[in-house]
């Protein structure tokens, strides 16, 4: 099953994905900021590789 979603919206979730990462890498760092982190920072192959099919 493929998803498609417009170029433009695929780059306004990108934008909004690094808005979140750079949030939470300016906070305090402890383990769930690192586990928000490590989460966040897979998003946009994953998001790319599924909504670009």
């Amino acid at each position: 099953m493929s998803t498609n979603i417009s170029k433009k919206k695929r780059e306004d979730l990108l934008a909004k994905i690094k808005e979140i990462r750079n949030f939470i890498a300016a906070a305090p760092r402890d383990k769930n900021t690192d586990n928000l982190l490590s989460i966040v920072l897979i998003l946009p192959p994953y998001m790319v590789a599924v909504f670009s099919a």
